[in-house]
């Protein structure tokens, strides 16, 4: 029985021990699993962390990518001709490939501060030619109004220098044309009395003064105008009574060809015998204009017909006169203009071939067409004695 009690007690014993031993064990086990899993969750703790890591830099790349875009879009809006830049592949390829997102970073900052450098660039740019054109606009709006101030300035000194010179004509050429003067008002006002008479009025005296201007057609045209003559009998007329100018225009072409157009035309038109005496005879002074000066002797004389005219028209009117033997007038100026060329010529060849001339042609011709004949005369004569005069002084 003891021993059976033995034995019991060490089975019991061994029980005890096994149990014991495998509670160790269990316990052992559990210690040694904690610590696996505490090894465990220590090694999971960095993937976890790489892992957060990851998507933070990932996050990062995203807002930089839409950076970079925003970057880009400004760029080709300011720039057209820049290069794009694929951004989104290169993020793509960085995250497939688990790239330094720390350089690529870095790479993206540099790219959009080269990029942002060149915008700034293109609008400094952009900004200096907008500035240096608005400065060459201003520049050449100030050059207009500087040509245009300058034209006007000139134009106006050359308006004023024009009245100048031509005041300074007509103050030279005015006492020459006194002799002319009184013979023209006397003239005129004879011929318009005989208009008046006839039963036409100032207004017909101005306009036949202003247009016709010749005296001895004018007082031919009274009558003309009093029998109702046609128009081919007064061109004949006409053309009869004033070819003698005919000369008068070959001996002025000299002159009149070196006068400006304008002046000239009026010169032709206002030639009559007192005024090709003054323009031959006279001559101005050193600093006087001398086609101003040609052309006031013409428009002076003119002027003294047309007043004489009118006055005579309207002072027969109202009072009656008798105008026989007014016409000696003119053979008087005539005879004063004679006197003053005999004067001042230092040679008198001139005047005595033309007195000589005439003379022979009123025997010849008669003193109703000795005119005529005479003037061909004496003109030929100047004219030969002219051309040997101009080879002596050549040899």
């Amino acid at each position: 029985m003891k021993q059976k009690d033995m034995e019991n007690k060490k089975l019991e014993s061994k029980k005890v021990e096994s149990k014991a031993a495998e509670s160790k064990q269990t316990e052992s086990k559990t210690i040694e699993s904690k610590k696996a899993k505490s090894q465990t969750t220590k090694s999971q703790k960095p993937e976890s962390q790489k892992i957060e890591s990851h998507k933070q830099k990932s996050s990062k790349t995203k807002t930089k990518k839409l950076e970079s875009k925003s970057i880009d879009s400004e760029i080709l809006d300011s720039a057209p001709e820049s290069k794009s830049w694929d951004f989104q592949n290169m993020d793509s390829q960085n995250i497939d490939s688990g790239g330094d997102y720390q350089a690529d970073s870095k790479a993206l900052d540099s790219s959009a501060q080269t990029k942002i450098s060149a915008i700034s660039t293109t609008s400094a740019d952009t900004i200096a030619n907008a500035t240096q054109n608005t400065k060459n606009a201003t520049a050449a709006q100030n050059t207009n109004t500087n040509t245009t101030t300058s034209t006007a300035s000139a134009s106006a000194q050359n308006t004023n220098s024009t009245a100048h010179i031509a005041t300074q004509a007509l103050l030279d050429a005015f006492p020459h044309t006194l002799p002319i003067l009184a013979g023209y008002i006397a003239m005129g006002a004879t011929f318009g009395i005989l208009l008046e008479k006839e039963g036409f009025g100032a207004i017909y005296a101005a306009l036949m003064g202003i247009f016709i201007y010749a005296g001895a057609m004018q007082f031919a045209c009274v009558g003309l105008l009093a029998a109702g003559a046609s128009v081919l009998d007064s061109f004949i007329i006409a053309l009869m009574i004033n070819s003698r100018q005919i000369f008068y225009a070959l001996s002025m072409l000299g002159k009149l060809a070196k006068t400006e157009r304008k002046k000239r035309w009026y010169l032709i038109f206002s030639l009559t015998d007192e005024t090709f005496a003054l323009l031959n005879l006279k001559t101005p002074k050193k600093h006087i204009n001398n086609d101003w000066f040609m052309f006031w002797i013409a428009a002076l004389n003119q002027l003294y017909w047309v007043v004489g005219c009118v006055l005579g028209a309207l002072a027969s009117s109202y009072f009656t006169f008798d105008a026989r033997g007014m016409e000696f007038v003119m053979s008087a100026i005539f005879v004063v203009i004679f006197i003053d060329q005999w004067s001042s010529s230092k040679t008198h060849s001139p005047a005595i071939i033309g007195v000589a001339v005439s003379v022979i042609c009123l025997v010849a011709f008669g003193k109703e067409a000795f005119l005529l004949p005479s003037l061909v005369a004496i003109c030929a004569i100047l004219l030969y004695l002219n051309a040997n005069n101009s080879k002596k002084a050549l040899e």
